[in-house]
This record gives structure tokens, C-alpha cells and sequence, in this order.
């Protein structure tokens, strides 16, 4: 019996001696405070170091006094909350500061109390390294979305959800949304119409940027799914207005090594309206070049008729949209002149051509007259088209209907009036009339 009392005390020394030998130089601090005033009342060699000061100085202080002055009510409230609950611990983070050291560092603190005992727990823990780091990745993350927002191409950044993180005020500009709106959202580009490069449309426009249904796979379920990069995906969007906006998009994994499995997309948007629009007038200024080599034009062509556009004598009987054209715009206009007033116009039998000079307009009509009106020729161009008028030159537009015949000289297009008047046009609408005339 004594022998079994013997090995039982001796295991309790041992396992106390093994405590405190623990205690004594784990690298977690320790200390005791009292929970009447505070004071330490008992700490281990750790608390001490990460104080900067020798365990017979650290003792009797009031802990608080190690405390920065911004964070003391954050540790004044964690005592009270473990001593007037059964709630604990208590945890906080905060900065202390060392006597011998003017810059103030950060530890994490728990606080335990034991139901009527007359002292509070506290275990220190430094995480100054942490907070470093959570401060590099913030400034880096903050060098990171200012680096987006200087980018003249959308990006996003999606996670593998396909659900987008980051989004820079160009790719807000493309897809005519704002930044709530795209953020966390696995349709950014919800109600927009799209189509592909060919003029197919897409029939989930919504989801063009994430995880398409069905059988077809997007640029960026490509991405993810296949692990696939995609380079120029040429989408058309429309948005408030018929207009085209064209964009070519890429997307490439994050990460695309990561052993954890955890994978991004990057995705970005790039605008090539204007490079589209180039590409169609280059194209058709060569098809004619080629056609002109491929024949011998006559000194004269006479002008053809168009599906678009008819002559007045083979005008077929208007369409449903011509109607609703006509409705809008109607087919007589009015011109407000200087000297003569009002001058109301049929605007396919009665104006010839229109002529501008700075930020006037001079209509020259069938009859041989001559009205002056403020405002520019773009002014009336898009106020005109309807009617068959077309822009031939920054500062002309002729009424196609009172275009007698064309021919080209010096790989030049000139129109012949019906008053006589020969146009010439302009080096950058001529793919576009030529396009027009087919």
C-alpha cells in the first residue's frame, strides 16, 4: 500500500516537474494578474522576453501599463467580460510597447478566469510577423487594383466558381454595369445581347463570361473544365442602343500548378469596335480595287438600284420598318433660315445635296435654290438617312436619289448631280459608298 502511495506521488512530481519545465520555456507567455488591480502576480521567463524586460521587473507591474493607449479599453474590457460572466476566455488584439522600445508590436491575448478565484490568466501570444505580413498583402493588394484601374482593357479576376472578385473601371465601361453590380455575381453581363464573331447570336448572353449551359462550353468553363488558356473570343455586345460593341476576350488560369487544387481565372476585355470597323472598310476598299482590274469601267456607270434604297421610279411599296421610319422621322423637314424663315422641304423630291461650313449648312434644291440653316452637316446625317441621304465627305451629303451616275478617275468615285454638279468622294467614305451602292 505505501508503495503504491510512493509511485503515485512520485508520477505527480513528475508530471509537475514536466508542467513546469513547459511552463518555464515554451515560447507562449504566460502571467497571472490579480483582479482586483491588475498587478502580475506571476509570469513565465516568454512573457517576460516578449516584454523586453527580466522576470523580477515584470512582476508587481500593473499589466495595463504595457499597453498602448488606444488599446486599453479593448483589454479593460476583456478582465470585465471574463469576471462578471462564466463566458472565457476573452480574446483581443492589441499592441503593447516595450520600455526600451519607442515602436509599438502586436500579440494576441487570451484571458481566463476561474469561478471564484482572485486572479485573471492571461496567455500572450506575438503576431507582430502576422500583422506584417497582413499589411504587405494589403499594400500589395492595393498596388494590384490601382495597376487595374490605370489598364485601358476590362479585367476580372473570377475564382473557381466563376464568381468575379475584382473588376477594373474598364471592363465596368464595356459591360455598361458598375462594380456591385459585376462583383460576386456569376452573371456580370446580365441583360446584354450577344453574338459570336460570325453574327450567330448567343443564346445565354447573361453567362458568355462564365459557366455556359448546355453542351457548349464558354471561354471561361473552358478555362476551367479543360484548363484550357483562350485567346481572342471575339464577342459582340449590345447594350442600350443597336450598336455593336466588339470585344476580343482572353482568359488564362491562376495559379494553374496549385497542389491545393485552388484555382482562378483571369479574364481580360479588350474593345475593337473601331478595329472592326477599319478591318470592313479596308476590305470592301479592296474587293472594289480588285473588281475595277478585274473589268474595264465604262467613263460613266449608271447608278444601281438597291434593295436598301430604291430609285423613286422603281420604289417598291414600303416595308413595315420603312413605315415606322417615316413615322419617326417623316419625309418632309423643315429649315429654319436667317432671312426667309421657315422653309419646309420634301426631303427625297425637293433637296439635291447639303454643304457645310463650320457650323453651317447650305441645302442646294432641285429648283436650283439655295436655303442656309445653323447647325452641322453631321447634324443632319443621321436626320436624313431614312430618306436615302448618304454622307459622302466630312462636310457633303448627297440625296442618293439625285445622284445621276458615278465613275471612278485616278481610282477616284465622283458623282454626277442632276443639276450637273460633280462630288467627289472623300479618300475615307469611299469603301463606304461603294458598300453602299451594292
Amino acid at each position: 500500500m505505501n508503495n503504491d502511495n510512493n509511485i503515485s506521488q512520485d508520477e505527480k512530481e513528475a508530471e509537475l516537474r514536466f508542467h513546469a519545465h513547459r511552463y518555464a520555456t515554451t515560447s507562449i507567455g504566460y502571467c497571472t494578474i490579480s483582479s482586483s488591480d491588475g498587478s502580475i502576480l506571476q509570469a513565465n521567463g516568454s512573457a517576460a522576453r516578449i516584454l523586453g524586460v527580466s522576470s523580477e521587473e515584470f512582476l508587481g507591474q500593473r499589466f495595463v501599463v504595457f499597453v498602448c493607449a488606444e488599446h486599453r479599453a479593448a483589454i479593460s474590457n476583456a478582465l470585465t467580460k471574463v469576471l462578471s460572466s462564466a463566458e472565457t476566455p476573452a480574446t483581443c488584439n492589441v499592441q503593447l510597447l516595450r520600455p526600451t522600445q519607442q515602436s509599438p508590436f502586436w500579440v494576441h491575448l487570451e484571458v481566463f478566469h476561474h469561478q471564484n478565484e482572485p486572479f485573471c490568466e492571461i496567455v500572450i501570444t506575438d503576431i507582430s510577423e502576422r500583422k506584417a505580413l497582413e499589411k504587405a498583402i494589403h499594400q500589395h493588394e492595393m498596388q494590384m487594383y490601382s495597376t487595374l484601374q490605370a489598364i485601358p482593357h476590362g479585367i476580372l479576376i473570377l475564382d473557381a466558381t466563376g464568381t468575379v472578385q475584382m473588376c477594373n473601371s474598364a471592363a465596368e465601361k464595356m459591360l455598361g454595369l458598375t462594380a456591385s453590380q459585376i462583383i460576386e455575381k456569376h452573371s456580370p453581363a446580365q441583360g446584354l445581347r450577344a453574338i459570336y464573331d460570325n453574327g450567330k447570336p448567343i443564346e445565354e448572353a447573361a453567362n458568355f463570361l462564365s459557366l455556359a449551359p448546355k453542351r457548349t462550353l464558354s471561354p471561361l468553363a473552358a478555362v476551367i473544365k479543360l484548363g484550357l488558356e483562350q485567346k481572342n473570343i471575339t464577342i459582340g455586345l449590345f447594350h442600350l442602343t443597336s450598336e455593336v460593341q466588339w470585344i476580343a476576350v482572353h482568359s488564362r488560369l491562376l495559379f494553374p500548378e496549385s497542389e491545393d487544387g485552388l484555382r482562378g481565372t483571369v479574364i481580360s476585355l479588350t474593345d475593337i469596335t473601331e478595329q472592326k470597323r477599319l478591318e470592313r472598310l479596308v476590305q470592301g476598299e479592296n474587293t472594289q480595287e480588285s473588281n475595277n482590274e478585274a473589268s474595264s469601267p465604262l467613263p460613266t456607270s449608271p447608278l444601281p438600284a438597291t434593295p436598301d434604297i430604291p430609285p423613286p421610279s422603281a420604289a417598291p411599296p414600303p416595308t413595315t420598318a420603312a413605315r415606322e421610319t417615316d413615322a419617326l422621322y417623316g419625309e418632309f423637314v423643315t429649315i429654319a433660315t436667317a432671312t426667309q424663315g421657315n422653309i419646309v422641304l420634301d426631303a427625297k423630291k425637293d433637296i439635291l445635296y447639303l454643304e457645310g461650313a463650320d457650323d453651317y449648312t447650305r441645302f442646294t434644291t432641285a429648283s436650283s435654290k439655295e436655303y442656309t440653316t445653323f447647325g452641322s452637316v453631321g447634324k443632319w446625317e443621321q436626320r436624313l438617312f431614312a430618306q436615302g441621304f448618304l454622307r459622302v465627305h466630312r462636310s457633303t451629303i448627297v440625296n442618293f436619289h439625285a445622284v445621276h451616275s458615278w465613275h471612278f478617275e485616278d481610282n477616284i468615285v465622283y458623282l454626277n448631280m442632276r443639276d450637273g454638279k460633280q462630288i467627289r468622294v472623300s479618300k475615307g467614305y469611299k469603301a463606304y459608298f461603294l458598300s453602299y451602292v451594292r
